[in-house]
């Protein structure tokens, strides 16, 4: 649900100067988590998984989406490009670049080989975490908390996920296929929105107890993760923060499951702030959490 709210009420919350900006800004900070720890996930199976070459695995990303209405009654958002902005925490600065997919974002990982790739970038739970944007007409100020991560207990899924069964010699949970499943992380007591991403990885062993060996799995052809649901533009990305009624439950598709493997999914619930700087509007904010991952086979 959107707030609605009046103008004037609103002014004696937060002054003029933020009703009046145009300018809308929001920064997320994620941590993925490192898959060889997923749920059921044994040492010796991770080891025969090609876990290093999925991108993104235990990486750490920030993001920002900043743009303008050219005019308060406006509701398109146009990209704000060639921003300089840097993220900073616990006495670390990291710049962000300009994303060429969608104009308007900027992006920085702690994979050091990537394109814009920081190694000094990290997610440290509690920790402040300041967003520095300048443009050529302001400076603006966005800064969030990063919450910890969920844990596996506090996740529930329907249908649930089977008991432990053999899979080729290994003990994985069971999802069937081309069923959707539904993601539930109330059981943390936060009303959080969750960025939920799933990884895929093919069996193409004998079909004997040959999981632990490496050359029984590949990734698939398609990027990997298969299915994300975060925000793609400025727009959804104000729509984190203007909702105040988030989802606690999100259902993956069935067209997900449709082919068989070993599946990861990680949940990732984030944190909603507003500490902003005066001069950007209503919707700026930020969105900050760490994933936990769940790893279950398709048959």
């Amino acid at each position: 649900m959107i707030r609605q709210v009046w103008p004037i009420l609103l002014a004696s919350l937060l002054g003029c100067e933020q009703l009046m900006s145009k300018t809308q800004g929001v920064a997320v900070l994620t941590r993925t988590p490192n898959l060889a720890n997923a749920t059921d996930m044994t040492a010796p199976l991770a080891a025969a998984l090609p876990l290093r070459d999925i991108d993104g695995n235990g990486a750490t990303g920030v993001a920002f989406a900043l743009g303008e209405r050219e005019s308060l009654a406006q509701a398109t958002i146009m990209p704000i490009n060639n921003a300089n902005i840097t993220a900073s925490w616990g006495g670390v600065t990291v710049g962000l670049c300009a994303q060429r997919n969608v104009l308007g974002t900027y992006a920085a990982t702690s994979i050091a080989s990537a394109t814009c790739g920081d190694a000094r970038l990290a997610y440290e739970e509690r920790t402040l975490y300041t967003f520095d944007v300048e443009t050529a007409a302001d400076l603006y100020t966005v800064r969030v908390i990063a919450p910890a991560a969920l844990d596996p207990g506090d996740v529930t899924f329907d249908p649930p996920l089977s008991g432990l069964s053999n899979v080729n010699g290994v003990q994985l949970r069971r999802h069937a296929r081309a069923m959707p499943l539904k993601v539930d992380w109330s059981g943390a007591g936060v009303s959080e929105p969750a960025f939920i991403a799933v990884f895929r990885i093919e069996y193409v062993g004998s079909g004997g107890d040959d999981a632990l060996e490496a050359s029984s799995w590949r990734l698939p052809s398609e990027p990997n993760p298969v299915y994300e649901n975060g925000p793609r533009t400025i727009g959804d990305y104000v729509n984190l923060i203007f909702n105040d009624s988030p989802p606690t439950a999100f259902t993956i598709p069935r067209e997900v499951f449709g082919q068989t493997g070993l599946y990861i999914a990680v949940v990732s619930p984030v944190a909603v702030g507003t500490d902003i700087s005066g001069n950007l509007s209503l919707g700026s904010g930020a969105v900050a959490g760490a994933g936990t991952a769940f790893t279950f086979w398709v048959p």
